[in-house]
């Protein structure tokens, strides 16, 4: 009996063994997500940047829907040019998050991509951007553009997660993922708004689980790692417990949009508008340029754009209410702001085309597209390259 049993437990371990390989194999065939780990972060190298000449190839889904792949350059960033900290045509920086980092589009079809095309020759367009990254760590890249490439014009794209996920109580208090080499605004003793690096070393453990096909399938594609039980309820019945309140078509987008949407979080507004506040007040001696050099690009109401009902609660959101406290206080400082939400409404209304992906919040080539012809429309890029041959005056 006891021969049995084992039998059949070493033939049950042998099948699922089988099957895992099998599942590791074909993963591996398949555009699978594949982002080598992040550098080393601390005190001496305080920069958060991917090894240099990185392969690296992306997709969205248990599809894989958008499969792009490409190379980091030089200087460890996602772009398909080398950074020299020497040249004579202008230059212009972009720091941001994932909508920087751009590993949803095509080079071509991103922000830094499309600018480049812009100027041709004239110039150059070096970005500094990474997935997770907060408002907080912005500052951070700046700083590093601005000591080693100088540029002549910085542009900042502005998205609905910036504000809160620059907190460091917040990240913690609200189990947030903390993403580690990045930094983050801490609130000292006296009440003062003080950045702090957070370390990053990687562990032994997520080497190996990343170098795993199946691994990655699991985090990048289905995030089991956020994996809930309404989630599961959703897979097994075909509806989301969190979202049954609400319209079919507004848990559509609650799946994909980020809750700062949706959500108020009346408890965070204070301090947010107080990193927001510090953020700006920091950010000129940062870059070393004047506010009236850097262009700061508001993202849009896109849940709004899709489904106008949900104007009202779109602009009461807390990424409507923070968009609208953070495009006054730039303004009052002297910033370019484009405010993106009418142009993206502008863009749909003419082209029935969405500025995202049907399966993802970012940004897509279009999305990319229309930020792009925005900032071209501004006076200070004008300045550097004149107007679009498509266009005429300033903003």
């Amino acid at each position: 009996m006891r021969k049995e049993a084992a039998f059949r437990i070493i033939s049950v371990m042998i099948g699922l063994g089988a099957i895992l390989i099998a599942l590791e194999v074909g993963l591996r065939v398949l555009p699978t997500t594949s982002v080598a780990l992040r550098l080393p972060v601390d005190a001496a190298h305080p920069i958060a940047r991917f090894p240099a000449d990185m392969a690296w190839r992306s997709s969205v889904g248990w599809d894989f829907k958008s499969p792009v792949e490409g190379r980091t350059n030089n200087a460890g960033f996602v772009h398909a040019e080398p950074y020299s900290a020497h040249g004579p045509r202008p230059l212009v920086a972009i720091v941001g998050d994932s909508f920087v980092e751009a590993m949803t589009v095509r080079h071509q079809d991103s922000l830094q991509g499309r600018l480049t095309a812009a100027i041709g020759g004239r110039g150059r367009v070096y970005s500094f951007g990474m997935s997770g990254a907060p408002l907080s760590q912005y500052l951070a890249w700046a700083d590093h553009a601005a000591r080693h490439y100088r540029p002549d014009l910085l542009v900042v794209p502005i998205i609905a997660n910036d504000f809160d996920e620059s907190l460091l109580a917040y990240k913690v208090a609200k189990g947030g993922h903390l993403y580690g080499g990045f930094h983050y605004y801490e609130q000292a003793p006296d009440g003062q708004l003080v950045l702090r690096l957070v370390p990053y070393t990687p562990s032994r453990m997520v080497a190996v689980l990343r170098a795993s096909a199946l691994a990655r399938y699991l985090v990048f594609h289905l995030k089991a790692h956020k994996l809930r039980l309404a989630d599961l309820t959703a897979a097994l019945f075909g509806r989301d417990t969190a979202v049954a309140k609400v319209s079919p078509a507004e848990a559509r987008l609650r799946r994909i949009f980020e809750p700062a949407f949706f959500e108020s979080w009346p408890e965070r507004q204070e301090l947010a508008q107080r990193a927001t506040l510090a953020f700006l007040d920091a950010l000129p001696q940062r870059a070393r340029l004047a506010p009236a050099q850097i262009i700061l690009a508001v993202d849009g109401l896109r849940t709004a754009i899709l489904l106008p009902q949900l104007d009202a609660q779109a602009k009461a959101s807390f990424f409507g209410r923070m968009r609208t406290f953070f495009t006054v206080e730039a303004r009052k400082r002297g910033y370019r702001v484009v405010d993106l939400d009418q142009a993206f409404r502008a863009h749909v209304a003419k082209t029935a085309q969405r500025v995202e992906f049907a399966h993802d919040y970012h940004w897509n080539a279009a999305g990319y597209g229309v930020a792009a012809r925005e900032i071209t429309m501004t006076a200070p890029w004008q300045s550097l390259f004149g107007a679009p041959r498509t266009t005429t005056g300033q903003r």
